[in-house]
């Protein structure tokens, strides 16, 4: 499932502007829900992000940190999103 992410101020104007999308690329409808949903709430392209994912609920701190925490916060940075 896609994961909405705010990266600024969730009172900004145009909120598409201020948000990443993640999505799991494990997970092949995951990809389709994150266009929808960019599409909707008018996130730009270059911040949506795929990232391969555990298929399961629940995930060690491990496989968090290196399959999701490392990688957003590089693409957040690389983008000067934050």
């Amino acid at each position: 499932m896609a994961t909405w992410l705010a990266c600024s101020t969730a009172l900004a104007s145009d909120i598409g502007a201020s948000a990443v999308l993640v999505y799991n690329r494990a997970m092949p409808d995951s990809k389709d829900v994150a266009r929808h949903y960019a599409e909707k709430r008018g996130i730009p392209e270059d911040q949506i992000l795929g990232l391969e994912l555990d298929k399961g609920e629940a995930i060690t701190r491990k496989a968090f940190t290196e399959t999701l925490y490392r990688p957003l916060f590089q693409f957040l940075k690389d983008g000067d999103l934050f």
